[in-house]
């Protein structure tokens, strides 16, 4: 099976989902999620990509209840698919962030899917973007950078007071937008010393390598993911060469890019445009970890325990903060 098929093949059901998101079989929650995610304009990335004018068949064989409009909806799902929810499952947490501000973020990551692939803005009666060399990937193209060993994405978030600069003092200043996807690690410096530490915001990075390792991990002892997942090539470290970074942001990209099991959500507190702490959390298995090793360490805050059904322990997550 080629990578293409592999990933948006839609052979994954709604319990599947469930299981890929951590979350009990058949407890519900992925179909509030995904309602949620309606609600929002959220849909899923393979209908965005690729609509079909198929019925919108449920995970139990019969017809769904809310149909996307022409296309199969949230009743099966490709791995892509799934990794579109987990990303949007995780920014949609974010701390104070209300509905509208998701849906506006949402909405504005969609376009950004529109402007850059060319079959998909044609089918949306869109001018096709310039397929030239300063096209951004797509979602999808920045998973297959990822799975094929060429580069660590993220979506950086800007929330707070970032909305102050107007568009025509970003572009001026080559400030990006507040919602960035991306796969340079200097790019995150610069929504940090642009706009969080000048505006007091607050700056949300969201690695892909740590979403796409959760969910491939749990779909490999589900049916349809048996056979035919990608495996995830070992880490590329970026180059920072030419990136000028104070201690706090060179722990900050230390963080991003070297922690392992890292969590979703690095948050940072900056006070006087300044690094005050970087907060992260990461997980691990029961096996070979140590709890008193774990809070011997000087930055751990806390660890928490998480069972399974039956009340063994499936992970440890150890939330952690750098503070300056």
């Amino acid at each position: 099976m080629d990578m293409q098929t592999m990933l948006t093949a839609p052979r994954f059901t709604m319990t599947d989902l469930e299981v890929a998101l951590g979350l009990k079989e058949r407890s519900g929650v992925a179909r509030l999620l995904l309602q949620r995610l309606r609600e929002s304009g959220v849909d899923s990335y393979g209908n965005l990509a690729t609509p079909t004018t198929e019925p919108d068949v449920a995970a139990d064989g019969g017809v769904g209840e809310e149909p996307s409009a022409g296309g199969r909806g949230w009743s099966r799902f490709s791995v892509l698919d799934i990794f579109w929810v987990a990303l949007m499952r995780d920014v949609e947490a974010i701390q104070n962030m209300s509905a509208l501000e998701f849906a506006s973020m949402a909405a504005y990551f969609q376009a950004l899917e529109l402007g850059r692939d060319g079959s998909i803005a044609r089918r949306a009666g869109l001018e096709p973007p310039d397929g030239g060399r300063d096209r951004r990937p797509t979602f999808a193209e920045y998973i297959h950078r990822l799975l094929d060993g060429g580069s660590e994405p993220y979506l950086a978030i800007v929330c707070g007071n970032a909305g102050k600069i107007g568009v025509h003092e970003r572009t001026s200043a080559g400030i990006p937008g507040n919602v960035v996807i991306s796969d340079n690690p200097v790019l995150v410096q610069r929504l940090f010393t642009q706009l969080v530490a000048p505006l007091g915001g607050h700056l949300h990075v969201f690695p892909f390598r740590a979403m796409v390792t959760q969910v491939l991990q749990n779909l490999r002892p589900r049916t349809a993911g048996a056979v035919g997942l990608p495996d995830l090539p070992p880490y590329r470290q970026p180059e920072l060469q030419d990136a000028k970074l104070t201690e706090a942001e060179r722990q900050l990209m230390a963080v991003i890019h070297d922690a392992p099991a890292l969590a979703p959500d690095v948050r940072l507190r900056v006070m006087n445009h300044e690094i005050e702490s970087i907060t992260y959390e990461q997980s691990h298995g029961p096996k070979e970890f140590s709890v008193k090793k774990a809070l011997e360490d000087a930055r751990t805050l806390q660890v928490r325990t998480l069972r399974g059904e039956e009340g063994t322990v499936r992970k440890y997550a150890v939330e952690k903060r750098v503070s300056f």
